[in-house]
């Protein structure tokens, strides 16, 4: 006999007493009553309807899409790697009985109910490189089949490697680079070292603008310093005593024609023309400028370069022991949770007793409306792992957080308020996402672990959501927190 639940406007399940004892235990009275009076037994027989059979139509999918799991959507070039999941979404033309799915040859997990299913299977080791195969098997509800499907209505496809797919004719440094964020820019007394100065997280804050910089290798041999109108400018190129953001500066605005060479049997990556540089344009094979003048080249030693073309370590010994070490990672490679993110509208903030579901509650556009002060909150996430949660000032409050006021838009309270650092650990694997700092969250401050902080809950310093999609081009985000026993809070950015 289960429990009778209600939900007030922000999703929060008040349980009921049991009261239907009584009433249940007179309705099975009057069943056996009736039974022991005789004749409704055959009655009901006689109602029996016969089984209508088969209908003679067989069904048919009308659209199937394959992609990796954490996609938003499928395309024609998805990819998977060992421990990711491929997942299969279709529909149908009528209700089907629950289908049988194989990838890849291994059955697969499968969800949905009428026309709309879908089926998801982790890859194993047991799965060789390759394209990913699948075929769905499935009958409608009066039993009769359809033809097996094995190819997708929208031509997407799911490409899969152990280790990853990579193009291996394509060389690994063609295309954008920046700095790598904290440590990526050092200076010591040998190749690699950082002790004498290591750019920290708060400096790359401050720098921004030299850590949005892109380092273009293009294919022809060409080599670009993109800047977007402003880059970090030291002292001697007008940035003040302690540098600041500021106009590129001539001859390192990119505005001189560059070429680069990489020599892979000597290690090493030169680029030609006065003022195009890696890292910083200071240190070149002279010494440290202003000191020594602006060369027509400048040759980095190569100490890392990924064969993914993902990740890139150079060193240039600026003057005699004098070792400035840059990293960089590529600019497209980077983490698709890095940059700004915000609640996507009528359904973001959605709660229920299971993932995704939005069953208790939902905001609708008169919600959206009345909470703008939420919707235009911003939850940051540095490529250096910092987490920020952006309020301008005004954001929505609930009762536990105004002392019991009616819900409002106001100023931020503490430490829901931005103002303790934060940090985040992206688990892709595991398709986990962690906050760290006490006050940091995604979506509502309440909705924690071990239940919701408006109903006793303390606030924690660490709290760790399921990412259900993250689109690999930073578009989409998708996760959810059990907070408390069957409460789960989705949240869409």
């Amino acid at each position: 006999m289960q429990q009778q639940t209600k939900v007030n406007s922000w999703g929060r399940v008040a349980h009921l007493g049991k009261k239907n004892g009584v009433a249940s235990a007179l309705a099975l009275a009057g069943v056996l009553l009736l039974s022991a009076c005789g004749g409704s037994s055959s009655q009901i027989t006689n109602n029996d309807l016969p089984d209508p059979g088969m209908d003679g139509v067989a069904p048919t999918l009308t659209a199937v899409s394959i992609k990796q799991a954490k996609e938003k959507v499928g395309s024609k070039t998805g990819i998977a790697k060992l421990g990711q999941s491929v997942s299969l979404s279709f529909t149908a033309s009528e209700g089907l009985m629950t289908p049988v799915v194989m990838i890849n040859g291994q059955a697969a997990a499968v969800q949905g109910s009428i026309q709309n299913w879908s089926a998801k299977r982790e890859m194993n080791d047991a799965d060789v490189d390759g394209m990913v195969t699948f075929e769905i098997q499935y009958q409608d509800v009066s039993g009769e089949t359809g033809a097996p499907v094995s190819a997708t209505t929208d031509a997407s496809a799911v490409e899969y490697c152990v280790e990853g797919c990579a193009d291996p004719n394509d060389n690994p440094l063609v295309g954008d680079w920046r700095l790598a964020g904290a440590g990526s820019l050092r200076v010591g007394p040998a190749p690699l070292d950082g002790g004498w100065y290591s750019v920290s997280a708060s400096d790359v804050v401050t720098r921004a603008c030299q850590f949005d910089d892109i380092f273009r290798f293009n294919a022809d041999g060409s080599f670009e310093n993109v800047q977007q109108d402003d880059t970090w400018l030291e002292n001697w190129q007008g940035g003040g005593d302690e540098g600041s953001c500021g106009l590129p500066v001539a001859p390192h605005d990119g505005s001189t024609a560059a070429l680069w060479d990489f020599d892979d049997v000597a290690g090493t990556l030169t680029l030609q023309g006065m003022g195009a540089h890696l890292g910083l344009a200071k240190a070149v094979n002279e010494g440290e400028l202003p000191n020594v003048g602006a060369p027509e080249s400048v040759t980095y030693t190569v100490e890392t370069l990924s064969a993914s073309g993902t990740d890139l370590t150079v060193v240039i010994e600026a003057g005699a022991g004098v070792f400035w070490t840059f990293d960089f990672r590529k600019a497209q490679s980077r983490p698709p949770i890095v940059g700004s993110w915000k609640l996507a509208g009528e359904g973001s903030f959605r709660v229920g007793p299971a993932a995704l579901d939005g069953g208790w509650f939902s905001p609708d556009a008169v919600v959206i409306a009345a909470r703008d002060c939420l919707m235009d909150d911003v939850f940051y996430f540095g490529e250096d792992g910092s987490f920020s949660n952006l309020q301008g000032g005004s954001t929505w409050l609930e009762g536990w957080q105004n002392g019991g006021a009616d819900e409002a838009c106001g100023a931020p309270v503490a430490p829901h308020d931005g103002s303790m650092k934060g940090y985040y650990m992206l688990d892709e694997a595991a398709g986990t996402l962690t906050l760290e700092g006490k006050g940091a969250h995604l979506g509502l401050p309440k909705a924690v672990n071990t239940g919701e902080v408006n109903n006793g809950a303390a606030i924690p310093d660490r709290l760790t959501y399921t990412i259900d999609v993250l689109g690999a081009n930073g578009s989409a985000m998708t996760v959810y927190i059990e907070s408390g026993e069957g409460v789960f809070w989705t949240f869409d950015f």
